[in-house]
């Protein structure tokens, strides 16, 4: 494998774990700031359609978040290889996203941002598509 291409693989490696320590100061940072009943389910258009208590949808984000770490970096060492760390990549971050979003839409008792992350989604499964073509 090129240096190159070794050098983008290592840093895709640490890039969930980076994901997880952000998602979990975020939610420290903000705690105290989350109402008692949190939304956390959204319909299409961004209106709360679901709601848990902020221990409980802290304590899923958190565990659903650890969860994908660990399932990507399973595969990473089980099938080094063959799994495209690009695709792993991506939904790394569009779960760290999807649960920044969701946390950040009930401190600005706002309907979800979605709409307007939308560009920023586009970008992380670009860089996804990108980084699992790379390395091929």
């Amino acid at each position: 494998m090129p240096e190159v291409q070794m050098l983008v693989r290592r840093i895709l490696l640490v890039l969930p774990a980076i994901a997880l320590v952000l998602l979990s100061g975020y939610i420290v940072k903000i705690w105290k700031l989350l109402p008692d009943d949190v939304a956390s389910h959204f319909d299409s258009a961004g209106v709360p359609n679901g709601w848990s208590t902020r221990g409980s949808f802290v304590a899923i984000v958190l565990i659903v978040a650890s969860g994908v770490d660990v399932a990507i970096y399973t595969l990473l060492f089980m099938h080094q290889n063959s799994v495209p760390i690009g695709i792993l990549y991506f939904v790394c971050v569009f779960v760290s996203s999807m649960f920044w979003l969701a946390l950040r839409a009930n401190i600005q008792d706002a309907p979800l941002v979605a709409i307007k992350a939308l560009p920023g989604a586009l970008c992380g499964l670009v860089c996804g598509i990108f980084a699992a073509w790379s390395m091929r």
